[in-house]
């Protein structure tokens, strides 16, 4: 899977990961909850955050919180970070 170069140089392995499931999430549904990554990758509350916040470093226009619903939704103008997502998680709807 090709990814640009920055981002494997900035990031652990396991932090990449938790970010390409934030890009894949938006990309897939258009939203993310917290609890979501928080369940999948068994981490707490302040280290989804702390993806978050990395994931705005690379795609800042991509990602804006809605503070009704509490969920982070994509935006008109999201470009997913990752170009293919074939060989990432296969989600069912």
């Amino acid at each position: 899977m090709e990814t640009s170069e920055p981002i494997d140089k900035k990031l652990t392995y396991p932090v990449r990961e938790r970010i390409r499931f934030i890009d894949l999430l938006l990309f897939k549904y258009g939203y993310i909850k917290t609890i979501v990554p928080m369940d999948y990758f068994g981490i707490d509350h302040a280290t989804v955050m702390s993806d978050i916040e990395k994931y705005k470093e690379f795609r800042p226009d991509n990602i804006v919180f809605n503070p009704q619903d509490e969920a982070y939704y994509k935006t008109l103008s999201f470009s997913p970070i990752w170009e293919s997502y074939s060989q990432v998680w296969c989600l069912t709807s």
